[in-house]
């Protein structure tokens, strides 16, 4: 009789076990059943990182070469200096650039009311006269060494963006950012952008006020493609 109730309870602990076991939930997998993007993994070997998956998907082919106009950009003018310096290297090496030669820009482009000292609060009236109608050196005569400093700049802003690619790559703080921190971590780099078209747009009217209209139109589509702070194919 003791045998056979420890036979009994060996059986019914063997269906316990087996009935826990069946009912166990079963692990995720990560495979073509469950999500577009099966590689690459994070650093942990278990999850997806779909930040790098986009970036393989989105960047074109010419990203990392000449005919990608924001390396010449980059090589040109350098990053904003609120970028970290692992960030920075983060920009050069999406584009095949090494941080350590192509780091120190070559030109910059400063805006009239800053080359004239004003600060934020009281630029807007150098914006708009500049920047919003046709204006000449009889009228600003203290813009002439801006404009001898900053044309050739200018002109160099317009060539990059005459490529046949103008990619900026994403960069990230981790692996595990958010992509609303990425996106904001990145406009500090579109504001640049915005910098510069403002200047670019001032040397437009500039060109209209002394009949430049080639130059004007030149100038008008070197703005224009660069407000829009996207990838352009022209």
């Amino acid at each position: 009789m003791k045998h056979r109730i420890i036979v009994v309870g060996l059986i019914l602990l063997v269906l316990a076990v087996l009935f826990v076991w069946l009912n166990l939930p079963t692990p995720l997998r990560i495979s073509e059943e469950m999500t577009y993007s099966t590689s690459p993994l994070m650093s942990d070997g278990k999850r997806i990182d779909y930040f790098r998956a986009w970036e393989e998907r989105a960047y074109p082919p010419e990203m990392k070469t000449d005919e990608n106009g924001y390396r010449m950009f980059l090589r040109s003018f350098g990053l904003p200096d609120e970028y970290s310096d692992s960030q920075k290297k983060q920009f050069y090496e999406k584009l095949g650039l090494d941080a350590d030669v192509d780091a120190e820009p070559t030109h910059t482009i400063r805006a009239p009311y800053r080359y004239l000292g004003k600060d934020w609060e009281d630029h807007k009236p150098y914006d708009e006269a500049l920047c919003r109608g046709y204006w000449t050196l009889d009228e600003f005569p203290q813009l002439a060494d801006w404009l001898a400093e900053n044309s050739d700049s200018i002109d160099k802003l317009g060539e990059a963006l005459r490529k046949p690619v103008f990619r900026v790559p994403l960069v990230r703080e981790s692996e595990t950012s958010l992509l609303s921190e990425t996106l904001t971590l990145n406009i500090r780099h579109y504001q640049q952008f915005r910098a510069f078209a403002r200047a670019v747009a001032c040397r437009a009217y500039y060109r209209m006020g002394i009949g430049d209209i080639d130059g004007a139109i030149e100038d008008t589509l070197t703005a224009y493609r660069l407000y829009p702070f996207q990838e352009r194919r022209i």
